[in-house]
């Protein structure tokens, strides 16, 4: 979309019979994709990487994971092209890109988990739809390892509840556990309105134009 400005093609796309919503659109799809597919390699990899070292996933963790991993990429693919109509430079798109990425993957619990922050902090954290997607991911992966530990090792369900609480594998807000289904319907909701003001957006730059 930004190369695109750069080099005037969008002008000559412009000029076409296709509407510029539609051709907004056209970039989001794109867009994800691309970014599904890459999703989608790097977790086929990490099952190839569990395999040498110990796999303990389920099949409906497995399914599971690639749900998680659309809805994530839907989610993260809208916020993008939202961004990226406001962008008309490649040094501008380059560096919001940096600083989003590093950003929103560190408070996000991306990095590390936010477990490990203060109380007051993991729960302004916990209202980031990111985190939830992070959450899910975790909490999937860890589900066969969690169970290993507490039929075959005998490991007391307190400790492999504080490990999973540990490592991201549950969202705690306010002292209240937030249930597997309330995780997917903050980033499935969060991801339909972003659709709703990128249309929005495509809208309104289509009768500028």
């Amino acid at each position: 979309m930004i190369l695109d400005k750069l080099n005037k093609a969008i002008d000559d796309l412009n000029m076409t019979p296709v509407k510029r919503s539609t051709l907004l659109i056209s970039y989001f799809i794109s867009n994800f994709l691309t970014t599904f597919l890459i999703g989608v390699i790097v977790l086929i990899i990490s099952f190839i990487y569990l395999g040498f070292v110990g796999f303990y996933l389920t099949f409906l963790d497995v399914i599971m994971l690639f749900v998680s991993t659309f809805c994530m990429c839907l989610f993260g693919s809208l916020l993008a092209s939202i961004i990226g109509t406001f962008i008309s430079s490649q040094g501008a798109h380059s560096a919001v890109s940096t600083l989003v990425s590093s950003m929103y993957g560190f408070i996000s619990g991306a990095y590390m988990p936010i477990s490990q922050f203060g109380s007051g902090i993991r729960n302004f954290l916990s209202f980031l739809p990111s985190t939830y997607g992070t959450v899910l991911f975790r909490q999937y992966y860890m589900n066969g390892v969690i169970n290993q530990l507490q039929t075959v090792e005998h490991v007391p369900s307190e400790i492999t509840e504080q490990i999973r609480l540990s490592f991201d594998g549950k969202l705690v807000l306010f002292n209240n556990t937030i249930p597997t289904w309330t995780l997917f319907a903050v980033v499935i909701g969060t991801s339909i309105i972003l659709l709703g003001i990128y249309i929005l957006l495509s809208n309104l730059k289509g009768k500028k134009n």
